[in-house]
């Protein structure tokens, strides 16, 4: 039972195996109340760990003029039915774990909740594969009403 109940669960993350790689691009901040709009360049490396359970993204960037790395780890929950992202930088002390699945667009949608004060806020991710690479989209509706904050949009490196 175990054996085929791992199998599932690799099976449905192999769905994400188009993200193994070394990927750059450019990262995307959308102004806010807290910063300007920005964009820099990132480095995105990709790779299956433990056992091929999960997968390691590893990101580096610039923000505010800081040099900046996020860690995101990619698995599949069977008992949720549902795929999982846990993000933690070098931003901010707090760690975020998204859950969500694949919609008819063919994007992989997640979200996560979390206090922000008094409030509850809500924060989605958005996977989109594309032809020539893949973008990873962030909202919140801190103001209220959800809009877009930032983005990676990357493309394999090739040597």
């Amino acid at each position: 039972m175990a054996d085929s109940t791992h199998a599932n669960a690799k099976a449905k993350l192999d769905r994400l195996a188009w993200l193994v790689g070394e990927w750059e691009g450019t990262q995307f901040v959308s102004a806010s109340l807290w910063f300007p709009a920005s964009q820099s360049p990132v480095t995105v490396t990709t790779d299956w760990v433990l056992g091929g359970y999960h997968l390691e993204m590893r990101l580096a960037y610039s923000f505010e003029g800081e040099e900046r790395s996020a860690l995101g780890l990619w698995s599949y929950d069977l008992a949720a039915g549902d795929y999982a992202l846990h993000w933690i930088d070098n931003v901010s002390p707090v760690s975020v774990t998204y859950h969500g699945r694949f919609k008819p667009d063919g994007a992989l949608h997640l979200a996560a909740s979390r206090l922000l004060g008094q409030r509850t806020v809500t924060e989605r991710v958005r996977l989109e594969f594309l032809a020539e690479g893949w973008t990873l989209i962030s909202s919140n509706d801190v103001s209220g009403e959800f809009l877009e904050r930032g983005r990676f949009a990357v493309q394999e490196v090739t040597w």
